[in-house]
């Protein structure tokens, strides 16, 4: 199963985002190194067909397992990661987290809980929004229904998130590059999600 997670700030300008995963027993490769190894060999097919002199529009088709609804066939065979055709790209997982900050927006105000469970679908991905009292929302991106998981990993980001902004020199809309906060947040998702 994988994620997506990300941090948006009050101008809603993400701030921190990576993708996570609940790797099974006997993987070894990461989410990001998979999805970089599949890109690297969908470029690569098509670089070829294009030296070849071959049509290039129906390889990348066919390289995306047959379109937008695609059934995914050659996207398995190729190790392309969770998800189906090319819906688990870094920029359409960026797309939809952000589509979703309308739906956030609109029901943050009528509803007091910080926790906003299934806020948003599209296609497979569900998303999930926690919402600070400073106007910043975490959002993740999941494909199975993982409430309580979900709830304690936010919680483990939001105490992380905390120790963090109290820095003075950090400013609260500044991307986030700090190593121990990701790496106490890959080590939360491994123990919630």
């Amino acid at each position: 199963m994988s994620y997506y997670f990300c941090i948006v700030g009050t101008r809603d300008n993400p701030i921190f985002e990576t993708e996570l995963a609940s790797k099974p027993s006997g993987s070894s490769l990461s989410t990001s190194a998979s999805a970089a190894l599949s890109s690297q060999q969908a470029l690569s097919s098509v670089s070829a067909a294009a030296a070849a002199g071959g049509n290039t529009a129906g390889l990348a088709t066919g390289a995306a397992g047959g379109g937008v609804g695609g059934s995914g066939g050659a996207a398995a065979a190729e190790g392309r990661g969770l998800g189906f055709g090319r819906y688990n790209d870094r920029h359409v997982l960026q797309m939809i987290a952000h589509s979703a900050l309308d739906v956030v927006e609109d029901v943050q105000f009528t509803n007091g809980a910080m926790y906003l469970k299934a806020v948003d679908r599209i296609n497979e991905w569900t998303t999930s929004v926690f919402l600070l009292p400073t106007n910043v929302k975490f959002l993740i991106l999941h494909e199975h229904k993982h409430d309580d998981g979900i709830r304690n990993f936010f919680l483990d980001v939001w105490e992380n998130y905390v120790k963090i902004s109290m820095n003075p020199f950090h400013d609260l809309n500044a991307p986030i590059r700090n190593a121990s906060f990701e790496t106490r947040l890959r080590q939360s998702a491994r123990k919630h999600l």
